[in-house]
């Protein structure tokens, strides 16, 4: 992380997007790095930031099953209902990639409007 804070400091553009279009927070919560993701979203990073695929932060996070980071995105109020392109959310990534955890902290967190899009959802139980 001293890059990114050495970065920062000299007033690099976060929002700068590589070839995926994705920006470094994007990078950040795909790879799990919680202190980098906290600090990008502290200085101003766009959490509604989409890729090419249409994907938020969060909805990468969900997928990589990356809790503290879905957590932080939340925190600073990432949209849950959030659809990209093919009308997946971040409930959908997480499902679909049975990071249950995920699944539940995002009901926990407010999550109540969500379409059953996927065969997946309807095999969702808690215990």
């Amino acid at each position: 992380m001293p890059v990114v804070k050495l970065l920062v400091k000299h007033g690099s553009n976060l929002e700068i997007e590589n070839e995926a279009g994705e920006t470094a927070l994007q990078v950040s919560a795909f790879e799990g790095h919680k202190s980098t993701t906290k600090f990008l979203i502290e200085k101003g990073s766009n959490i509604e930031a989409k890729n090419k695929l249409g994907n938020t932060p969060l909805q990468v996070a969900s997928c990589q099953g990356h809790l503290s980071i879905v957590q932080a995105l939340l925190d600073r109020g990432a949209n849950l209902e959030f659809k990209d392109e093919h009308g997946r959310t971040a409930l959908h990534c997480a499902v679909t990639e049975g990071h249950l955890v995920i699944v539940k902290h995002l009901f926990d967190k407010g999550l109540r409007n969500f379409t059953n899009t996927s065969s997946n959802l309807e095999k969702i139980s808690f215990p």
